[in-house]
């Protein structure tokens, strides 16, 4: 299940600034819409053009334009300080959009030296003058303590003063507030109008979390097939997780019957959008020959795109799959060590047994001792046996040096955290704390 947290803006500066004019109610969203699609579309000329009239016309919407283009080097060279001078021109005639990128400008640091007074500041003109998404701003740096004592109570004014203008980030983060008791008693259902409400205000990543609620039985009752609702939305709207959640709902018939070319479907959406969750869905699917014709070739393509983002079982499926279809023991084991690094099931017993055998040349007993005992730390109630086969096997000092590697090893490479496991893969974290 997923874990709720509060929406903030620290991505690349046009992706914020596009946050801001689409996703979020500016005190003039249409006119930030307007002028971020101009950016869009904008060629060489145009830009000489539009320098010509921030120039000499002091125009603000040219200006903040220009920022925009300088910011994410669009038809010119990439020039931070440069973007954030004409974004700061437009901010000091009062435009919205500007006070709004140049409080993001010195909130994240781009073009100018992070500071989060000088980050509330423009966000407190832009809230004057009505701005939602400015007023979420100030909530968030409230609720983190970025450049101001912290404190939840001030969150909740300005998240509130956000919410009642319809902003989907402050209500998303209302949400989080009572999910998690931050400056008011826990109240699942008072999180949940919240969550709903930012869903239904066209925020993606709380129509996902609606529908692991509903997936989940958390805050309401359990209903699947809502769920699947929330996440086709979700996904509808872009949120990634959405399409691979749809993929395995529809892979392991979770309130649905189950399809596997749907599920094909949905993960090959995700995969392509980058989730590494979603890339080892598809893989497996190639592997097994579901809903596709079985292709080694293309499970091995998506295991490794899923792998190469941290992905502990696609790390392991590969590794299977190297040693197996591909017969490629040397990558079987990069990628079985990867996996093991991650505390992943199986993968520290796949490397005894490579190092008992002779996949990878002659046998190596010392080795698979050694990687018999990270086995044996892990957990894996079969290490003792093996390490019990093992050990007449060795000479001298192998047993001795075996140990201090892998004591070394386990040091190295402490058990990751439930959190850090899944944020590795993408996964949803869990909703309970």
């Amino acid at each position: 299940m997923t874990k709720f947290s509060p929406i903030r803006c620290d991505r690349s500066f046009l992706l914020c600034l596009t946050l801001f004019a689409s996703l979020f109610a500016l005190a003039n969203p249409d006119q930030a819409n307007e002028l971020l699609e101009k950016v869009k579309h904008l060629g060489k000329g145009d830009v000489a053009a539009l320098r010509q009239k921030a120039e000499t016309g002091g125009d603000p919407a040219a200006e903040f334009m220009l920022g925009v283009i300088y910011t994410q080097g669009l038809l010119v060279t990439e020039d931070d300080a440069e973007g954030v001078r004409w974004v700061r021109k437009a901010a000091e005639q009062g435009f919205v959009p500007g006070e709004m990128a140049l409080g993001t400008a010195y909130q994240l640091g781009r073009g100018v030296e992070k500071d989060g007074k000088e980050a509330l500041q423009w966000y407190r003109k832009a809230a004057d003058q009505g701005s939602a998404d400015a007023e979420a701003n100030i909530g968030m740096m409230y609720a983190t303590g970025a450049g101001v004592p912290q404190s939840y109570q001030e969150a909740k004014g300005w998240y509130t003063k956000a919410a009642s203008q319809g902003s989907a980030m402050a209500e998303h983060n209302l949400a989080t507030m009572y999910f998690l008791g931050q400056g008011v008693d826990r109240d699942q259902k008072k999180a949940i109008e919240w969550l709903r409400k930012s869903a239904d205000h066209g925020l993606a990543f709380s129509a996902f979390q609606l529908g692991m609620c509903y997936q989940q039985g958390f805050g309401l009752k359990a209903d699947p097939r809502r769920s699947i609702e929330w996440f086709r939305k979700s996904a509808d709207l872009g949120e990634t997780r959405g399409s691979t959640e749809l993929g395995w709902v529809y892979a392991n018939g979770a309130g649905v019957a189950r399809d596997y070319k749907e599920a094909v479907k949905w993960y090959q959406l995700g995969a392509d959008q980058g989730d590494p969750a979603a890339a080892y869905g598809l893989g497996v699917r190639y592997m097994l020959g579901q809903g596709v014709t079985q292709d080694y070739g293309q499970s091995a393509k998506w295991l490794r795109v899923a792998a190469d983002k941290g992905h502990g079982d696609a790390q392991f499926n590969l590794a299977l799959l190297e040693l197996g279809s591909l017969s490629s023991a040397s990558e079987a084991a990069k990628y079985a060590t990867m996996a093991a690094e991650q505390y992943t099931k199986d993968a520290a017993m796949f490397m005894v047994v490579l190092y008992a055998g002779d996949k990878l040349g002659p046998p190596s007993p010392s080795s698979a001792y050694e990687w018999g005992l990270i086995a044996q730390a892990q957990g894996d109630p079969r290490a003792a046996a093996a390490l019990s086969q093992l050990q007449p096997r060795l000479v001298g000092d192998e047993q001795a040096n075996a140990e201090n590697l892998a004591r070394s090893w386990v040091a190295k490479h402490p058990r990751p955290s439930e959190q850090e496991r899944r944020r590795n893969a993408n996964l949803p974290e869990s909703l309970a704390h």
